[in-house]
């Protein structure tokens, strides 16, 4: 994954993506914030591991466009991209860590496969920001656009029990 050439010179307006916030500690140490993959969402997959985390981070969860409950991609003809992901999700959770009075403490990021690869991308994009990111079961490509473009139709027409 590499930056795109002039990405700061055409910025794309990046929605808000759903948060859940899976544990509030009155006094966090950290804020650990967390993705799932491609044809998932947020309950059902990170749920069982937030309990499993140190009890003093603050942990939030974030549904990709489209999935659970994050609005599905719209953006005037703008192409999904890894940037425009990264974009979006670091606005997200600075805007999520403003509101909960949060900012200044350390922020760590997981994400599976697809988040996974985001991961990479916001350690290169936004290195400021996280103090460490977790890359799981993914990689920095992750298959062709024909197959996902497959596995899409297969979702919609078949649900996600298919796959």
């Amino acid at each position: 994954m590499t930056r795109s050439p002039g990405l700061e010179e055409h910025p794309v307006i990046a929605p808000k993506l759903a948060v859940t916030v899976l544990r509030a500690p009155a006094e966090p140490a950290r804020v650990v914030a967390l993705m799932p993959g491609l044809g998932t969402a947020v309950s059902g997959t990170w749920d069982t591991t937030a309990e499993h985390l140190a009890a003093d981070s603050h942990v939030i969860a974030l549904d990709l466009p489209g999935h659970g409950r994050s609005p599905a991609w719209d953006a005037a003809g703008e192409a999904p991209s890894m940037e425009w992901l990264a974009r979006a999700t670091d606005a997200t959770i600075e805007a999520e860590l403003e509101e909960a009075g949060l900012n200044g403490l350390p922020l760590h990021f997981a994400g599976i496969s697809l988040a996974g690869g985001l991961a990479l991308q916001l350690a290169l994009d936004h290195a400021g920001r996280f103090s460490s990111t977790a890359v799981i079961c993914s990689a920095a490509a992750i298959g062709q656009p024909s197959a996902w473009t497959q596995r899409a139709e297969a979702v919609r027409s078949d649900g996600t029990a298919s796959l």
